[in-house]
């Protein structure tokens, strides 16, 4: 998001407050971390440590006594959910453009005539899934804990795959579903991208 505190800022604070502020586990605006620096050079550390709590509390987190934020199962959760409302929203919407299988006589000549012909209405067959990275975000590791991913998601190039196992064999609806949940996760500082292919 464009409005997400830059890398530098959370370092600053990092290095200053010695908290772990990455997007994924404490979400910060600019002007939020540009707060907290100016409170740590003007007033000192307790202050902006103060301040910073402030702001993981309002966005539903909690600084444990490490100085580290925990980001509460509520929140995961929460993210989960409206990743999939959106998800079953972009399906909703969608206009899928169906299939029609042609039989033919000889299977190895499409001029040969048609001896039976198959619509399917929800088009194409294939996969969809959303990548989420790295593999062990916490994130994923509460979907697990919550029983909503597999346990063989983990992806030969890294990551782990959150596969569509819903709308049947329809590659449209679940790419569909992939790129909406896949937008909400990047929404909330969560790697994550939608992928597919055909069956």
């Amino acid at each position: 998001m464009l409005n997400d505190a830059t890398p530098r800022q959370r370092w600053a604070i990092f290095c200053g407050l010695k908290v772990q502020c990455k997007p994924e586990v404490l979400r910060l605006s600019k002007q939020e971390a540009s707060d907290v620096i100016s409170v740590m050079k003007s007033e000192g550390n307790e202050a902006a440590l103060k301040l910073l709590t402030h702001y993981a509390t309002t966005s539903g987190q909690t600084l444990t006594t490490s100085g580290k934020p925990k980001v509460s199962e509520d929140k995961w959760e929460a993210i989960f959910a409206e990743a999939d409302a959106a998800g079953r929203a972009a399906v909703e919407s969608l206009r899928v453009v169906p299939m029609v299988v042609v039989q033919h006589e000889n299977p190895l000549d499409d001029n040969s005539p048609a001896v039976k012909e198959y619509f399917v209405e929800d088009g194409a067959c294939g996969f969809a899934w959303v990548k989420i990275r790295p593999a062990n975000h916490p994130f994923v590791k509460w979907m697990h804990k919550a029983g909503k991913a597999r346990d063989k998601g983990a992806a030969y190039n890294g990551g782990y795959d959150y596969w569509i196992s819903d709308y049947n064999q329809s590659i449209q609806k679940k790419e569909a579903y992939a790129y909406a949940f896949a937008d909400v996760l990047q929404k909330h500082g969560i790697k994550a991208y939608a992928d597919s292919r055909l069956d």
